[in-house]
Formats: structure tokens, sequence, C-alpha cells
């Protein structure tokens, strides 16, 4: 994965959605995108404290949860910029702070993309 893979993937895979629509219903995709909205901005101010603190433990951690999470809804391009994050805390990297917080402002972009992405009148659509 190269840092600029993210680039060539769409912020949703819409596939994921429809998969998830198909399996529990529109109601509870409804739900179930919600609880993601709701518990991202919790997960990232959480990692920001992690990077701050240069918690390399706490920031493999929350990448990797939040990783996860994004994948099951289908938000790949928060998912891979977590994957940096993640191989970052791996490696037992803290000397290269910026770098973390450069992830973390891309996560945060790509999150406001997913969260207008995952609004219920355009996620309906899926």
């Amino acid at each position: 994965m190269t840092q600029n893979s993210s680039e060539t993937v769409p912020a949703i895979d819409t596939k994921v959605l429809l998969h998830i629509k198909l399996m529990m219903g529109a109601e509870l995709q409804s739900v179930l995108i919600q609880h993601f909205i709701d518990g991202v901005q919790p997960q990232l101010e959480e990692l920001r404290e992690a990077i701050i603190h240069r918690d390399i433990t706490k920031i493999r951690q929350k990448s990797h949860r939040l990783k996860g999470e994004s994948l099951q809804m289908g938000a790949n391009q928060m998912a891979m910029t977590c994957q940096l994050l993640e191989n970052m805390a791996k490696e037992a990297n803290s000397s290269d702070e910026l770098k973390y917080h450069e992830y973390l402002e891309r996560l945060e972009i790509e999150f406001s993309s997913v969260k207008i992405l995952l609004q219920p009148e355009n996620a309906h659509e899926n």
C-alpha cells in the first residue's frame, strides 16, 4: 500500500452498503450507519490524544479498531489511512510525530466525506 493509494479508492464502497442492506434491511442499515458516524469522532479524538502523548501502543490499537470499523462500512479510504497509522505504530516509530498528525488530518478529511456520503438522503440510493 502506497501513501497515495487512497486517491484511487472511492470514499465509500457502495457494494458493502448494498450487502448490508440486503442482509439486514434498510432500517438496520441506517442504524449501523448512524452508529458508525457517531462512533468515529470520539475515536479520532482518542487517536489524537495518543499521538500527542506518543503512545505507540494506543495509536496501533485505535487505528486498528477504526480500520476494521471503516472496512465494515465500506469506508475504504479511511481504512487505508488507518492502516498507514497502524503500520507506523507497529514499527514503533514515535520520532515522526508530524507524519502521525498528517495521517490523522487526512483521516478527519476522509471522515468528513464519508459522513456526507452516508447521510440518509445519499445512502438510501445504495
